[in-house]
């Protein structure tokens, strides 16, 4: 079975106030190293399951991405959706997100942007677990 996670507030620690105020890529960059893992992925996995990570991160980001999961010794696929600078809007990250599950087949996809989440269930065949890391988690479990 192939799940997929996303990777800010599923994976590692997600600050949106914070990452909207960094504008050097040094220290964005530095900051990205230093995120705490929220979930082990590895946790989720029986022994023949595989994992790929699903991230609208801006694309700027890729190498420093690739060097904290190593240094979590998280080793699979990375899918960056975003651009090169920004994070998508959540439509427009659901809309590219729920192509690549789509194209790779996932069947579990872990999300926790709670919009994003309701279109995934809407546009995919995949299973959408929400994760309770976002800010409107709360409001939105109660619908």
């Amino acid at each position: 079975m192939l799940i997929g996670f996303d990777l800010d507030g599923v994976i590692c620690e997600y600050t949106p106030w914070i990452e909207k105020m960094l504008q050097n890529d040094s220290i964005a960059s530095m900051y990205y190293l230093d995120k705490d893992i929220l979930l082990d992925p590895y946790l989720f996995l029986s022994d023949d399951d595989e994992m790929v990570i699903i991230t609208d991160r801006p694309t700027k980001f890729k190498d420093v991405t690739k060097e904290w999961l190593k240094n979590h010794n998280i080793d699979c696929d990375v899918y960056f959706i975003g651009n090169k600078e920004t994070e998508l809007s959540s439509r427009h990250a659901a809309v590219k997100k729920s192509s690549v599950i789509n194209d790779l087949n996932v069947e579990i996809y872990f999300e926790d942007d709670t919009r994003v989440v309701e279109l995934l269930r809407e546009m995919t065949n995949a299973k959408i677990l929400a994760v309770n890391s976002h800010g409107d988690f709360e409001k939105w479990k109660q619908k």
